[in-house]
C-alpha cells in the first residue's frame, strides 16, 4: 500500500471514529479521500504520515529507511540545507525528500537524529505545538544530567512538544535493516510520557515491522535506554 493510500485510510478512519454521522457519510461514498482537502491545509500533517528527520548523517538515514518501510513519507534536514541532501534523497528513494528543520517541525512527527552536543541548535527557533518528537538521541557522557534523563532535558528543549524515547538502542545499521529475523521480529523500545504519542510511535515501529515494547515514562523508561544502562546496543528478537 502505498503512502498515500495509508494516509487516506487513517483519515477515514479517524473520521469514522470521531462523529455517527460522518462515519455514515463515509461509509456510502468509498471513493471519499480525506486527504485531498488535508492537503490543501499548508503545514498540517494530523495523521502522522510524514515522518519529519532532523539530522541527515547515518542515524537520520535509518531512521528515514523505518519510515518508509512503514509506509510513510520523510522530509529530511540538515545544517547545511536541502541542496546538500541530493544524493541523500537519491538513495533513499520513492517517498523521500529534503527540507529545512522548519520543514520537518510541520510534521505530525518529529524525529530528532543528530549527535546529542548539537541537539540545542538543532531544535532552536522551530515552532513546537504538540507534535510527537522521537528523541534517538544518546548522550554519551551523561555526566552532566542531575538525575534526569537526557530524554527529559530533551523534552524542555522542544517545550509543547511530546517526547518519546526510541530508536537510540539500536546501531544506525541494526535499525536501518529488516526487523523480520531468526523467524521473529526484532525488538524496539519506547518510553514516554503521554500515551496518544506513544501510540503513535509504537504504531510507526509495528507498521515497519518490530516488536514494539513501552518502557513506561521518560524518567523509569529512558533510564533503562540510555548509554552505559541495561538496554543500551541490546539486540533481542521477539518470537
Amino acid at each position: 500500500m502505498t503512502a498515500a493510500a495509508v494516509a487516506d485510510s487513517t483519515a477515514r478512519e479517524y473520521l469514522r471514529n470521531a462523529d455517527p454521522v460522518l462515519a455514515r457519510v463515509i461509509d456510502a461514498h468509498p471513493d471519499f479521500r480525506p486527504r485531498a482537502w488535508i492537503d490543501d491545509l499548508p503545514g498540517l500533517d494530523a495523521f502522522g504520515t510524514l515522518i519529519g528527520i532532523i539530522g541527515a548523517g547515518r542515524l537520520g538515514h535509518a531512521i528515514a529507511r523505518v519510515a518508509l518501510r512503514a509506509g510513510r513519507s520523510v522530509v529530511i534536514a540538515n545544517s547545511r540545507g536541502p541542496e546538500s541532501l541530493t544524493s541523500v534523497v537519491s538513495a533513499l528513494g520513492e517517498g523521500a525528500s529534503a527540507g529545512t528543520p522548519a520543514d520537518t517541525a510541520g510534521a505530525a512527527i518529529v524525529v530528532i537524529a543528530v549527535p546529542w552536543d548539537r541537539v540545542p541548535e538543532a531544535v532552536n527557533g522551530l515552532q513546537w505545538n504538540r507534535q510527537v518528537v522521537i528523541d534517538a538521541t544518546n548522550d554519551w557522557a551523561a555526566d552532566h544530567l542531575d538525575g534526569r534523563t537526557s530524554s527529559e532535558i530533551v523534552a524542555d528543549l522542544v517545550a509543547g512538544a511530546r517526547v518519546v524515547k526510541a530508536a537510540n538502542t539500536l546501531g544506525a545499521e541494526v535499525l536501518a535493516s529488516d526487523p523480520h529475523q531468526a523467524d521473529g521480529q526484532r525488538v524496539i523500545f519506547i518510553s514516554g510520557d503521554n500515551d496518544d504519542a506513544k501510540a503513535a510511535v509504537l504504531a510507526l515501529f509495528q507498521d515497519a515491522g518490530f516488536a514494539v515494547i513501552d518502557l513506561g515514562d521518560l524518567a523509569t523508561g529512558g533510564a533503562m535506554q540510555q548509554i552505559h544502562h541495561p538496554l543500551a546496543g541490546v539486540t533481542l528478537i521477539r518470537l
